[in-house]
């Protein structure tokens, strides 16, 4: 898939006020192969950052709305301290993998940087699952001085996301080999078919392209790409409940994007970032219907989370 990312012709719909603050969803142009809208959250008076909110895996742009799946007062809370949001719509699972969906997502924050007057060097990024690898991915694609906009990323962080490509792969194929719940076996068949796509293969097969393309890979050298976040603020959260994992899907440690963020946070101190935090929560996962899943986004604390940013922000 190609993206057209500079041919973006900007079309506003679904005004409304949300909590004091503007929100409507903005629709790229459909030359773009790999474009899909965005909500924005403006604030009242003159934005001082940018918050880019990538949801996980096919969620749409509404994903973080009440109405969502994965419902959060984030985006209103930090436009009460005069910060944009922008929730881009995940495209499906390949949006954590795609280089292109990278270049789309720039374009995106490029022009919401221009439109609103932010300095390209105030932007934070996060996402929740296959968001949050996007996140770190894009977090790398601007440290690595890929951005044509020269978008500088204040902090990254991301919840319970998949980060090592191998032992990701690896994970999944475990888990359909043993039997998991039939939940998990379909979304790690879809997994392993866009990793098949994009990738070329298994890590056995295409070794040099997982390298390039993992944002960590625990068995490389600095961590491969990890090393190009040795001086960004990271923050990753995990709630690591082997008992529930173990019980409710019958997978282990080694499904488990728990492995990932701490081989990633430890391998960034390794490399002297002072700021790479693991936050591991306890008995906090529950999902919007009341449900308990470690793997949700309400194991994060917004009002420590919506500090965090404010503070890299401001910095």
């Amino acid at each position: 898939m190609r993206c057209h990312a500079a041919g973006f012709a900007l079309v506003l719909s679904w005004p409304g006020i949300v909590l004091g603050q503007q929100t409507r969803v903005v629709h790229p142009s459909p030359r773009d192969s790999l474009a899909g809208s965005y909500r924005i959250y403006e604030p009242s008076g003159k934005p001082v950052g940018l918050l880019v909110l990538v949801p996980g895996g096919a969620a749409t742009h509404d994903e973080f709305t009440t109405e969502g799946s994965t419902p959060s007062m984030l985006p209103q809370r930090l436009a009460g301290n005069q910060m944009i949001t922008i929730v881009p719509a995940g495209g499906g699972h390949s949006h954590w993998l795609e280089d292109g969906w990278l270049k789309h997502l720039d374009a995106i924050v490029a022009e919401t940087l221009t439109t609103y007057g932010v300095p390209a060097d105030r932007v934070v990024i996060g996402g929740f699952s296959a968001g949050g690898t996007a996140a770190v991915r894009y977090a790398e694609f601007c440290a690595a001085r890929r951005s044509p906009a020269g978008v500088r990323i204040r902090g990254v962080f991301a919840v319970d996301a998949p980060l090592d490509f191998g032992r990701f792969w690896r994970g999944e194929t475990l888990a359909i080999r043993r039997g998991a719940h039939p939940g998990f076996v379909r979304e790690a068949s879809a997994v392993l078919a866009d990793m098949r796509r994009v990738l070329g293969g298994s890590p056995n097969e295409e070794p040099a392209r997982y390298l390039q393309m993992s944002p960590f890979s625990a068995f490389a050298e600095a961590g491969g790409q990890a090393r190009l976040l040795a001086r960004v603020p990271v923050r990753l959260y995990t709630e690591p409940d082997i008992q529930w994992w173990m019980a409710n899907r019958k997978v282990e440690y080694y499904s488990m994007n728990a492995l990932d963020a701490a081989g990633l946070i430890l391998q960034l101190q390794l490399l002297g970032n002072e700021q790479a935090e693991l936050i591991a929560t306890q008995e906090r996962g529950v999902r919007s219907d009341g449900t308990r899943h470690p793997h949700s986004w309400s194991i994060v604390d917004e009002t420590d989370l919506e500090a965090w940013i404010l503070a890299h922000v401001e910095s």
